[in-house]
This record gives C-alpha cells, sequence and structure tokens, in this order.
C-alpha cells in the first residue's frame, strides 16, 4: 500500500511539474510579446494581456491544488507585493475616478501574479536563463523594429519620430531606459556564455540595444549609463570585468564609427542602405572586443602593472582626444551633439518636471492616507497646477504612486524597494564566485537602471516595461527562497489558500473580460457614430454602459446621442433619460472639466438653465487655468441672460450680465497665485466687453 502511495505520488508530482512546465513558457510568451503593443499602455492591448495572465495563474493555482501544493508568503519582498496590490484596491473606495483606478489595480494584480509565478517557478538555472533571455530578444527586436521604422524598411506608427527612435514603445525616454536594462541584461549572459559563436551573438544583441539606447536621445537613460555601468563593474565576478570593458569600448568605438553615416542615409532617398552602416557597427564593434579582450588577456599572463599602464595610458587618451576634439565632435550628428549639449537641470523639460513634482505634493498634501485611486494626477493636476500645461502622468513613479494610495501606500513600496536591495545583498554575499553571482548583478543593476530612471520620468506605467521589472523582483526572490539558512529577515511562512485565490482569480478574471467586452463595444459605438449611424451607436454605447459601468465617457456619448435623437422626435422621455445618463457620468469622473462642460451644454439645451450653470462652475473649477472654460462660461452666462432679458426679467438678466463682467477680475486674481498668467479668448474679451454694456445700460434705468 505505502509503495503504491509513493508512485501516485510520484506521477502526480511528475504531471504538475510538467503542467507548469508549459504555463511558464506561456508566461514567458505574454512578457516576451508584451513591449511590441505600445508597452501596453493602452486598454486595447492592456486589457487582452490580463485575460490571459489571469487565466493562466488560474490554471496554475489549480494544478498546485491537484498536487496539494500552496503558494507561501514568506520573504519581506512577498509581503510588500501583496501589501501594495491590497492598497490599489482599497484605493478604489476613495478614488476620484472609480475606472482608472479599477484599471491600476488590474495592473498591479497582474504584477503580483507574474512575480508570485516567477517567485515559486523560476528557481533553477535552466528556467532562470531562459526567462533572461526572453528578456533579452524581446528588446532585441524592440530595438531592431526602431531602428528599421528610422530606416524605412518597417511602417509602425509612432516608433522614428523627430530623429528619436521610440519603436513599439512610442515614447523615446521610456525606450531609452528599456535599452538600457536590457542591455545590462544582456552583458551578464555574454559573461556567461562558453561558445565563442554564442559570444558573438551576445555582441550583436548588444550592439544593436546600445544603438537603439543611443537614438533614444533619452538625456536620463544617457546619465544613468555610466552609473550603472560603474555598480555593475564593481559587483561582477573580476574574472568578467576584462570582457566587460572591451565590449563596452567595442560598443562605444562601433557606434560611433557609424553615427554620422547612419543619420545622413536615413535622411537621404536610400534610407535601406542605412542597414549597412548598421552591419559596418557591428563589425567593428566585434572586433574591437575580441581584440581588446585578447590583448587585456595577454598582458594578465604576463603579471602587467595595470595600475601603471593605466596611469600612463589614460592621460594619454585624453590628451589625444583635446588635440583632436573638433575631428570627434564632427563624427556626431548636429541633432545628437545638440542634446548632449542640452543636458543641464535649467533646460524647459527639467525645470517643468520640478513644477509637476511641485503641483503633485499639494495633492498628497489634501489626500495624504488613502491617496485618490489609481489615474489620481491625470484626474487632478489640472486643478492644483502652477502654470497650463498638458501631461496625463506626474513624470515620477514614486510620488505618482503616492498620490493614487497616499502614505500608507508609498511606505509599502519604499519597503518592497528596500526588501529587494537587502535581499540581493544577502545573495551577493552568498554567490561570490558562482554564476548565480553574474545573473544577480544583471537583474540587480537592470531593475536599478529603470527604478533610478522612473524617478524622471512615467516608464512604469507603461505595463510591459514593469513587467520587466517585476520579472526581475520575482526572479531575485525566487533566489532568495531557495536559501532559507542564509542570514536575513525571518518572516512567518503564510501559506496562500488556493480555494481563496482561486476564486479571487477568477472575480478579477470576470471583471476584466466585462471590461474589454465593453471597451470593444465602446469602439464599435466611436465607430458608428463618426458614420452618423446614431441608432446603431445608441446600442453600442448601451452594452458599452452594460459591461462597464464604471468609464464616464460611454454614458456621456450615449447621453450626447439620446439628446440629438429626443430633440428630432421630440421626445422628452429621450431628454430626460440623456441628463440622468449625463449626471451619472459626471459621478464618475467630477473633475473632468470637458466632461462637466459637455454636461452642461445638454442641461442648458433642455431648459434646465440653473443647474446647467452648476456644471458650467463645475468645469471653471476643474481646470481654472483654460480660457476655453472661460468662453464657454462667459457665452452660457450671456446667452441666459438674454434669454431672461427678452422675458422682460431685467433684475435677472443685470445679475448674469454681471458674472459675465466679473470674469475679467476672477482671471486676473487667479493670474497673481500663479507661476504663469493666462489670456483670454477675443470671443471672451467680446462677450465680457458687451455684457458690461448690458448691465450698466440696465442699471441705469
Amino acid at each position: 500500500m505505502g509503495k503504491k502511495t509513493k508512485k501516485k505520488n510520484q506521477q502526480r508530482n511528475e504531471n504538475t511539474d510538467l503542467f507548469e512546465t508549459i504555463i511558464y513558457i506561456f508566461f514567458c510568451a505574454v512578457i516576451f510579446f508584451a513591449p511590441f503593443f505600445r508597452g501596453l499602455f493602452f486598454d486595447k492591448e492592456l486589457l487582452p494581456t490580463h485575460i490571459i495572465s489571469f487565466s493562466l495563474f488560474i490554471i496554475w493555482i489549480i494544478s498546485k491544488m491537484l498536487g496539494k501544493k500552496k503558494i507561501s508568503l514568506q520573504t519581506p519582498l512577498d509581503y510588500a507585493a501583496v501589501g501594495l496590490v491590497i492598497m490599489y484596491f482599497i484605493s478604489i473606495i476613495v478614488a476620484v475616478n472609480i475606472r482608472l483606478a479599477i484599471g491600476e489595480a488590474l495592473k498591479y494584480f497582474n504584477y503580483l501574479v507574474l512575480f508570485l509565478f516567477i517567485s515559486q517557478t523560476v528557481t533553477n538555472k535552466s528556467r532562470i536563463k531562459f526567462l533572461l533571455n526572453i528578456l533579452i530578444f524581446s528588446g532585441f527586436i524592440v530595438a531592431l523594429i526602431g531602428i528599421g521604422a528610422a530606416a524605412r524598411t518597417f511602417k509602425y506608427n509612432g516608433a522614428f519620430v523627430e530623429g528619436m527612435i521610440n519603436s513599439t514603445i512610442q515614447y523615446h525616454n521610456t525606450f531609452g531606459a528599456y535599452m538600457l536594462a536590457v542591455l545590462l541584461l544582456s552583458l551578464s549572459q555574454m559573461h556567461l556564455s562558453g561558445k565563442k559563436y554564442v559570444k558573438t551573438i551576445y555582441y550583436l544583441i548588444n550592439f544593436i540595444l546600445f544603438f537603439g539606447f543611443v537614438y533614444s536621445y533619452s538625456r536620463g537613460a544617457w546619465l544613468l549609463f555610466p552609473l550603472t555601468i560603474i555598480i555593475y563593474l564593481l559587483l561582477i565576478n573580476s574574472k568578467y570585468r576584462r570582457e566587460l570593458i572591451s565590449n563596452i569600448l567595442g560598443l562605444i568605438t562601433g557606434v560611433g564609427v557609424i553615427l554620422k553615416p547612419f543619420s545622413n542615409t536615413i535622411s537621404s532617398e536610400t534610407p535601406a542602405k542605412s542597414w549597412l552602416w548598421i552591419i559596418l557597427g557591428i563589425l567593428v564593434c566585434i572586433a574591437i572586443t575580441y581584440f581588446l579582450n585578447f590583448a587585456l588577456a595577454r598582458l594578465q599572463k604576463q603579471k602587467t602593472n595595470y595600475k601603471l599602464i593605466a596611469g600612463i595610458t589614460i592621460p594619454i587618451i585624453l590628451a589625444i582626444s583635446l588635440i583632436f576634439k573638433n575631428k570627434l565632435l564632427s563624427a556626431i550628428p548636429p541633432d545628437l551633439l545638440q542634446r548632449l549639449k542640452s543636458i543641464s537641470l535649467t533646460t524647459r523639460t527639467a525645470m517643468e518636471r520640478f513644477v509637476f513634482y511641485k503641483d503633485a505634493l499639494k495633492i498628497i498634501k489634501d489626500h495624504p492616507v488613502l491617496g485618490v485611486g489609481g489615474g489620481g494626477w491625470s484626474s487632478l493636476y489640472f486643478m492644483y497646477q502652477s502654470f497650463s500645461y498638458y501631461t496625463t502622468q506626474a513624470h515620477n513613479y514614486f510620488i505618482q504612486l503616492w498620490i493614487e494610495v497616499g502614505t500608507i501606500g508609498f511606505v509599502i513600496l519604499l519597503v518592497l524597494v528596500v526588501s529587494y536591495l537587502y535581499i540581493s545583498y544577502i545573495l551577493f554575499n552568498k554567490y561570490k564566485k558562482n554564476e548565480f553571482r553574474t545573473i544577480i548583478t544583471g537583474a540587480f543593476t537592470a531593475s536599478f537602471a529603470l527604478l533610478a530612471h522612473s524617478v524622471i520620468d512615467f516608464d512604469l506605467t507603461l505595463a510591459a516595461i514593469s513587467f520587466v521589472l517585476w520579472s526581475l523582483f520575482g526572479l531575485i526572490n525566487g533566489l532568495y527562497k531557495q536559501n532559507p539558512e542564509e542570514k536575513g529577515i525571518k518572516l512567518k511562512i503564510f501559506p496562500i489558500n488556493n480555494t481563496l485565490a482561486i476564486a479571487v482569480s477568477i472575480c478579477v478574471l470576470i471583471l476584466t473580460i466585462s471590461l474589454y467586452t465593453g471597451f470593444i463595444y465602446g469602439q464599435k459605438g466611436v465607430k458608428s457614430f463618426k458614420e452618423r449611424e446614431f441608432n446603431e451607436a445608441s446600442i453600442y454605447f448601451e452594452k458599452a454602459s452594460k459591461f462597464d459601468p464604471f468609464t464616464a465617457s460611454y454614458k456621456i456619448d450615449l447621453a450626447k446621442i439620446l439628446h440629438f435623437l429626443g430633440s428630432q422626435q421630440k421626445s422628452q422621455k429621450l431628454i430626460k433619460r440623456s441628463l440622468q445618463l449625463a449626471e451619472k457620468a459626471v459621478e464618475l469622473d467630477q473633475y473632468n472639466s470637458k466632461l462637466n462642460a459637455a454636461t452642461a451644454s445638454l442641461f442648458l439645451k433642455s431648459g434646465v438653465i440653473e443647474k446647467g450653470l452648476v456644471y458650467i462652475e463645475k468645469s471653471v473649477e476643474a481646470q481654472p487655468l483654460n480660457p476655453q472654460n472661460y468662453e464657454n462660461k462667459a457665452e452660457a452666462y450671456f446667452q441666459v441672460g438674454l434669454y431672461y432679458l427678452k422675458k422682460g426679467k431685467t433684475e435677472k438678466a443685470e445679475k448674469y450680465f454681471k458674472e459675465v463682467a466679473d470674469i475679467q477680475k476672477d482671471v486676473e486674481e487667479l493670474n497673481r497665485q500663479k507661476m504663469k498668467p493666462i489670456e483670454l479668448t477675443q470671443k471672451t474679451k467680446e462677450r465680457i466687453k458687451k455684457a458690461i454694456e448690458l448691465y450698466e445700460t440696465l442699471n441705469k434705468s
């Protein structure tokens, strides 16, 4: 009986391991393809990715249940990751925009799913290397697409704009940080490749990644490059430093040789020839890398005094560089050179970022504990801005998260980052000369690059980039879990109930499917509306609102259509419903200036004057630095004044004309408080002038 039970358990474990391997391959596929779809920034690509990830996670948990195993939380990183996700779901309760808050909560749940899966399963050397190579090859393809777009070989919207490579990420700064992170991972795998042809492949990959990094024109990423390489150099096993230095010099030389000719060729009538320059750059890089590696190895064998050589060689190189400074500068494309010269804290973009942070802190001050939910910055910043600017992101991941989940969530994030640093430190001490040390070095410096760059930009808002970061978190966490005997913070092992995990995941999956269904109907509604098929559009928006009751735009679009149809058909029932929908839309997104203005327009058209003016005021309050809002207000109050004037109600008319006349004083008072004054539109000024004339006339009479 005992032998049968043992055999049965062994068979079950083998089946579970095979099943887990299959799920692992699918998860790797998700990670691999994620950057190709606009960095998973938009719902069109993000929601289907959630559906796939959550489905895989549920299947995995079921397989764990069948194998009588459980997921367990046992490291500080585990607890912090779960805590952060819980805070995002709690923040939905206080969210200023429920739909955006739900969207962010779903993203973090996906990060947690990825983190837990990798922590539990990517623990042996072959799986770790496979995951890292998936990340590397994905980045390599993204870089190739960007270079191909520059050479006009591929067509990908937004991949090459104004001389900068954005590739599939569609934002050059994030693309630059992403290339740097993947390059650091590739360097670590380059060291571990024993065969020359494999090393040569990594040299090629490194060149393409580095070229993409340079052509991203991301000044923030450029500044991070020397810092991350120094950290990498200090952490890596000493036996790999020779190859690292050789490859970095090879990369700089190879890219430097082809920068200007590549730039000139992509601007010519034969841009496809720019690939020849890329090939030349690769060959130069590989040749320099092998030559320097060989030369340094010979010097090492002869026990040469490296410090003496460095003391003589470095001054000579610097002297030659100064002598041929103009020649070296002429090899750099003018726009790239200008970008390098403009690296400063006094540039417009740098100064603007400081203003963003200052305004963000005002929001945090007003909502310190739980925050305002996911998407809080984009919902509120118009009310707090020091001057008129447009940015849906705070350009600082840490501050934006602080806004979204408050001080509690911010502290949890700090715990997560500090835990990651601490765990990495423990592992560095354990694997001093083991190849795991190289893997950890690559993962640590790559994640450091992403976190450091996210202090000045919104890289981690793109789910595909966060997938890379959380995959590395999971990898390091998994290695730490394999070493329970190591010194470190000991926390109580908390096994997660499989049934509970499945139930929660199914609920989240159903919600995601419902939101995606709503999105599909919403897109059909927009298409029908553009084609002036209003009845069909109303049906689609009805369905969109049913499956996604949290998106305000579906309700306001439906309200506009029903109001139009109601006016045509003289149906008070349709008009009444349109007004109800508009109010529900505002409840969902109360600080949306355009939404309030649209709602005001519907009420005013329906003759519900006072309520319409209330929404006009809310529109101005939500975005006080938008001149268009004052134009809308002036026009609305002026027309109401004329309406009462025609009715013979002069006192009421006088009241509304005075409201228009006071707009100028209100804006002057506002301008005294802001960094940059706003200018009223010509139409607003004309309305104010006419309103003053009518007010004075009525006042005299």
